[in-house]
């Protein structure tokens, strides 16, 4: 019954989130904002299933392995266009930010030979691809610019409510992306997974996600 519990914790994972996204669908405002955060969370839940799918079920072919790339090169974009519409500063040329996403998913089927799935465990997989200091590159800038731009929108005068949304928003950036390079300072092997490790620390993101989505309400003013 336990002998093979690899990728079991992505499971778990993608129970909460769903049950988080379903959460924010039922209750939460159906604005511009929160739609934004029920796709982030969306997408989130799709990894982790995924996941679980390749280190439990045993989908470890190199297409499932693109697939789960794919997701993953959309929660940044993801997130920072979220960051814009909440702050007003979503425009026509936002879309632009999906061009990294879109050259790695046109790009990684030339090379779908290269992708394999390298290290299953319990809490996370681990992935062989091509181009992967690009990636990372492309990965962790939009990262990095969602959290700058959330600081600088705390600076200002924009409300008790707005700061607290927006705090809210930020830790969960900050917890799940800075949290497993605490981890690595007292086991550096995990440097060689952080991608997949930082997934995982994800979930607080989720859980950020849902609560801002849930706090989110257009204000309603009367006549």
């Amino acid at each position: 019954m336990f002998e093979n519990l690899e990728g079991i914790v992505s499971l778990l994972w993608a129970s909460i989130e769903i049950v988080l996204l379903v959460n924010v669908m039922i209750f939460a405002e159906k604005n511009s904002v929160n739609k934004m955060l029920m796709l982030l969370i969306f997408f989130l839940f799709s990894y982790q299933l995924l996941e679980f799918m390749i280190c439990y079920v045993g989908l470890t072919s190199s297409i499932w392995v693109y697939f789960a790339f794919v997701l993953l090169s959309l929660l940044p974009p993801i997130g920072v266009l979220t960051v814009l519409t909440i702050i007003g500063k979503r425009n026509k040329y936002s879309i632009f930010l999906f061009l990294p996403p879109m050259f790695f998913a046109v790009y990684y089927p030339f090379v779908l030979g290269q992708m394999n799935v390298t290290l299953c465990t319990i809490l996370f997989a681990d992935y062989s691809y091509p181009l992967g200091d690009l990636y990372g590159v492309f990965y962790y800038l939009p990262i990095a610019a969602t959290i700058y731009l959330m600081i600088i929108e705390l600076k200002k005068d924009i409300g008790r409510k707005a700061k607290r949304n927006i705090g809210l928003l930020l830790s969960g950036y900050l917890f799940s992306s800075l949290s497993p390079f605490v981890f690595v300072l007292f086991f550096p092997p995990i440097i060689s997974y952080i991608e997949s490790f930082l997934c995982k620390f994800a979930l607080f993101l989720a859980v950020a996600a849902s609560i801002f989505a849930l706090l989110n309400k257009t204000e309603k003013t009367t006549k």
